[in-house]
């Protein structure tokens, strides 16, 4: 342990500092504290981390699962329209040519 005022080493059984010969009464419970906190958030780590590579390893099993799924799948454009279909191009040229001809609209 280290003195908190002279920051020399000394024992951690000592009351007071060898060194400066400052009271470490209100200090040893505060470092105390301190490395239980320490030893805490260290142990959270670890359970995060682990948490972390499980949750990875379930969504790498789940996109596997997904990409075999749609394996077979038919592909689809951009657009989300089948590439075998032209009814909604047929469509936008008929109306296409309906609104250059209508009368209604001129």
């Amino acid at each position: 342990m280290r003195c908190p005022y002279c920051v020399s080493e000394i024992a951690d059984e000592a009351l007071a500092c060898p060194r400066c010969a400052r009271d470490l009464y209100l200090f040893k419970p505060l470092l105390e504290k301190l490395a239980q906190l320490e030893k805490t958030v260290a142990e959270q780590a670890k359970a995060a981390a682990a948490n972390s590579e499980t949750r990875i390893a379930a969504l790498e099993k789940e996109l596997a699962e997904l990409k075999a799924q749609t394996a077979g799948a038919v592909p689809v454009d951009g657009v989300g329209r089948h590439p075998c279909s032209d009814t909604a191009q047929i469509f936008d040229q008929r109306q296409a040519q309906h609104d250059g001809n209508c009368p209604q609209l001129a």
